[in-house]
């Protein structure tokens, strides 16, 4: 038993440190690639020295959280997604007027600590979606109320993102509650579904105008869907471009098409598959998890898929307004890789500690 974690622990250790690496050679390809196409400045040494940072922070919060999250989130979960969600809501309606501060210093913590909100954001979801476990399974009238309270100060002032993976999230616990026949009061069953067939219809609105946008502007699209084509039309199967003044954006937004536009097609698409895979087998891997930990899982697999789905989207082209964000590791932003890494280290608690 005891070698059977120990080599589960080890494979997890090396998928996470190929994600890194893939992460980080991704990242310095991206830079020179936009260095050959438009000259920019491209230092070696930074990028490697940022990248070992980004990796090492990266580590440390996956061991943090896979060794004392059991402390933390089972005893806590209330408190972290109650006041995270406060928290979010308060930095978004003062978001304009603190953005607009002159002083130095205090304009870098700002922005800093803005930075640093869709890390909070999957923090609030890990633990909402972890509350919303425990209320189908206990009568707690205070905790359904600070729960329902809390989620909808959360999703006020989340992008459609973050409601599309809250919504996923909180949807499978909930079937997995109704079919394990765990939700102890009718008035939660109630409650809790009613709000979900909610969310789900704003979502569903938001993408469906977001897609007729879309199809209106097809034979008239805007700069970067222009970018996308073109950089696709001209890239080759492997190898860069002719003519690499094709591909602009974003570096986060559009890394695939930075990508293709150095490596080629082929090269590209299978770095973005080995790191998606990656993840995805550090999540599901995991035999020995406990059932309490399952909406980590689904929080995870939530993250994991949407922003691969909208990524991919948008790389290809296919620009829908209000559903921008970057494909998970390659390469994000550091807050989406901390994200990535609180997630794993939530979904492989048990190896770590046992």
């Amino acid at each position: 038993m005891e070698n059977t974690i120990k080599n589960k622990r080890i494979m997890t250790y090396i998928r996470l440190c190929f994600v890194l690496v893939i992460s980080c050679l991704s990242r310095m390809a991206i830079y020179y690639a936009q260095h050959i196409a438009y000259g920019y400045d491209f230092d070696l040494t930074y990028h490697l020295i940022k990248s070992v940072i980004v990796c090492a922070v990266c580590f440390f919060i996956y061991i943090f959280v896979s060794r004392y999250s059991y402390r933390i989130t089972d005893k806590h979960h209330l408190i972290i997604g109650c006041t995270g969600a406060v928290i979010v809501f308060g930095l978004m309606v003062l978001k304009s007027t603190l953005l607009r501060i002159d002083v130095a210093v205090l304009s870098s913590i700002l922005g800093y600590i803005y930075a640093a909100v869709p890390f909070l954001q999957v923090i609030v979801i890990c633990s909402l979606a972890k509350l919303l476990q425990y209320i189908c399974k206990e009568k707690s009238v205070l905790k359904t109320v600070l729960f329902i309270v809390s989620s909808m100060l959360f999703l006020s002032m989340s992008d459609n993102i973050f409601r599309m993976i809250l919504l996923i999230a909180f949807g499978t616990v909930y079937i997995s509650s109704l079919k394990n026949k765990s939700i102890t009061s009718k008035t939660v069953k109630a409650l809790i579904g009613i709000i979900l067939i909610l969310l789900l219809v704003g979502e569903i609105y938001e993408l469906g105008y977001a897609v007729g946008d879309y199809i209106k502007m097809f034979d008239e699209p805007g700069y970067m869907t222009v970018i996308a084509r073109n950089t696709w039309s001209e890239a080759k199967t492997f190898g860069s471009i002719v003519n690499s003044t094709f591909v602009g954006g974003d570096i986060g937004d559009y890394a695939i098409l930075w990508l293709i536009s150095y490596i080629g097609i082929v090269p590209a698409v299978m770095v973005v598959l080995l790191s998606i895979v990656s993840l995805l087998f550090v999540v599901l891997n995991n035999k020995t998890i406990d059932t309490e930990s399952n909406a980590f899982r689904c929080v995870a697999l939530s993250y994991i898929i949407v922003c691969t789905i909208f990524a991919t989207l948008i790389n290809c082209g296919v620009i829908l307004s209000g559903f921008f964000t970057q494909m998970p590791t390659l390469p994000d932003t550091v807050a989406g890789m901390m994200s990535i890494f609180f997630l794993a280290g939530l979904n492989n608690r048990r190896n770590i500690c046992s």
